[in-house]
Parts: structure tokens; sequence; C-alpha cells
């Protein structure tokens, strides 16, 4: 734990001290696309660098989220709108790979205390997740949410998808920091999700089907802030 909480730190300082010079890069770039005078060639290549520069701002942008104590800001809110939120979102991206997502809203879904913003955070990052998994596939992604039978107030959420599912043997080391399949990105989407269920006392589960599918189960209390509702960290799925 020791050795993964001084790699965290040293990943978070190199992430500030480049942030700024890849921001610099890609903003460039991006001012040198509006010059009409670029031939075709030129264009393409200046693209390429605006393009890396947003995936490595991205990139330095998660290791910042994970590797930083984050204050959660609690207020009333309406889970089904903000993963309605999410999903306008990642509208544009839905409808290039032709997927097919199914919302499945509670209409008397309970109000939660949580913060909003970290939330939608939450499900952007699960979305995303499930879409580069069903990508080459028929693609169907299902959300549905439900009032927590187990705990007064609180809620659940499920998001499951066809993508193939989860080799049993990585199955445990997903929500590890840094550890990723893909040949992409940081390894940080699932890490984060998961620090930021925990920061509201709630808890994310897992049900995979190897060479089906996974679902992916989040269970938030209806006020964290309540010390009686510590006891949903140990509820199950």
């Amino acid at each position: 734990m020791e050795k993964l909480t001084a790699l965290g730190k040293m990943a978070a300082d190199i992430a500030h001290e480049i942030r700024n010079p890849i921001i610099c890069v890609g903003g460039f770039a991006r001012r040198l696309l509006s010059d009409e005078s670029l031939n075709e060639k030129q264009r393409k290549y200046v693209n390429i660098i605006s393009e890396e520069a947003i995936r490595l701002e991205a990139i330095l942008q998660d290791v910042l989220v994970f590797s930083k104590e984050t204050h959660v800001r609690f207020e009333q809110c309406n889970v089904n709108a903000i993963i309605k939120g999410a999903l306008e979102l990642l509208d544009l991206e839905i409808h290039d790979k032709d997927i097919e997502v199914n919302t499945f809203f509670f209409k008397d879904l309970d109000t939660i205390y949580a913060d909003m913003q970290q939330l939608k955070q939450v499900f952007i990052n699960l979305l995303t997740n499930a879409l580069q998994q069903v990508a080459e596939k028929q693609g169907r992604i299902n959300v549905m949410t439900y009032n927590t039978l187990s705990l007064k107030g609180g809620v659940t959420i499920e998001v499951s998808d066809n993508g193939g599912g989860i080799p049993a043997e990585i199955i445990d080391n997903i929500f590890n920091p840094f550890f990723t399949t893909k040949g992409t990105g940081t390894g940080l989407g699932l890490a984060i999700i998961r620090k930021i269920i925990e920061n509201h006392h709630g808890n994310i589960n897992v049900r995979n089907r190897p060479g089906v599918g996974v679902t992916f189960v989040i269970n938030l209390p209806g006020d964290p802030r309540d010390a009686g509702q510590q006891e949903l960290q140990n509820a199950a799925a």
C-alpha cells in the first residue's frame, strides 16, 4: 500500500509538471488549424497533434483526480437526471458507433444527498467503459435504477453491457489504480469510480459473465452524512 501511495504521489507530481506544456501544445495546434494557408498534409499532421494533446490532457486529468483528496459537496440529487445528463454528453459517440442504449429508470426513485458533479463523472466513466467494451460488437447497454430495498432512502444503479465480460484471471484487478488491458489510457477510470462511490459511503460490485457481458452495480445511501448509513459499505449487491 505504501508503494502504491508513493507511486500515486509521484504520478501526480509528474502530471502537474507536464500539464501546462501539453495544454500549450494543444492550444497552439488548435489555433494553427484555423489557418487557411495550411495545405492538406500540414492540416492532417496538425490535427493529429491537436487530438493527441487532448488525449494527454484527459490522461493527466485522471491522474490528478485520483491522486488528490476530494471534498464531497452534498446536495439533494436525482440520480435519474444525473445519468440522463451523462448519456447526453455521450450521445454523439453512442450514435456514431450505432450502440443500443436502454434505460429503465424507476419513476419514484428516492432523492439522495450526493455530490452531483462527482456522480456525473462516475456515470460518464462507467458508460464510456461500456461503450469501449461493446464497440466491436452489436453493442447493447442497459441502465437501470431502483430504490435499495435493504436500506431506507438508498438507491441502486445497474449498468450492463453485452461486451463479452471480463476474463476471470483479471477480474480481481479491475479496480486497481493503473491496471489496464487496453493500449491507451491510464487504467484509472474504474479506480476513480470506486474512490468516488466510497467517498459517498456506497459500494460498487461486479456481476461478470465471461463471454457474455458484465454488470456493474452501485449502491448509494440516501444520506451519507448519517452515521447509520455506514453499514451500506457491507451490503451486497
